[in-house]
């Protein structure tokens, strides 16, 4: 007579190896997938202490004279290095933005799987209580522009980046004017 204990488990309802593996896997991608989000938005902050850096430089340095669009070299230095800063920074966010969704489509699928352990075992209860979601392919990685920081990154960035530009060139015709 065989070994009931060593082969295939006859009762559903006991917990197996590979349930206990999923609980563990469960609760760690949880965790990183919270620590993604804490990540997310530390990051978030350094950014806009970044790009107040040249604003607060303006306000502390500015000569009533001075108009936004000739800045002396070390302001128009100071805009240009934080606009590509910044966009560096928007990339990195956007990068820890596909991690999330991916340790989230992670946990849906250990969802998933303890879903189907509960349809197995006859656990009704299971289905009343959820609430989220346990579809491996979502949330979708296209989330359009919808993103609070999408929107700050797109105004602001491009701003600093515009007030450089402008300068340089201002500047640049101004040195063609001596000529």
């Amino acid at each position: 007579m065989a070994d009931i204990t060593s082969g295939p488990v006859a009762d559903k309802t006991t917990k197996t190896a590979v349930d206990e593996f999923m609980l563990t896997e469960y609760q760690t991608i949880a965790t990183a997938h919270f620590d993604l989000h804490n990540g997310l938005r530390q990051n978030f902050r350094f950014y806009l202490g970044l790009i107040a850096i040249p604003v607060t430089v303006f306000a502390v340095f500015k000569n009533p004279d001075m108009e936004i669009f000739a800045l002396p070299k070390v302001m128009l230095y100071l805009f240009g290095v934080i606009a590509v800063l910044g966009f560096l920074m928007f990339l990195n966010m956007i990068n820890m933005r596909f991690d999330i969704i991916l340790y989230t489509r992670a946990v849906n699928g250990v969802r998933s799987y303890f879903k189907i352990r509960a349809e197995e075992t006859g656990n009704a209860i299971f289905e009343v209580g959820r609430k989220l979601p346990v579809d491996k392919n979502r949330p979708p990685y296209n989330e359009g522009f919808n993103r609070a920081y999408t929107w700050i990154f797109m105004m602001i960035g491009p701003s600093q980046f515009c007030i450089h530009v402008r300068c340089s060139q201002k500047r640049a015709t101004a040195r063609s004017d001596y000529f």
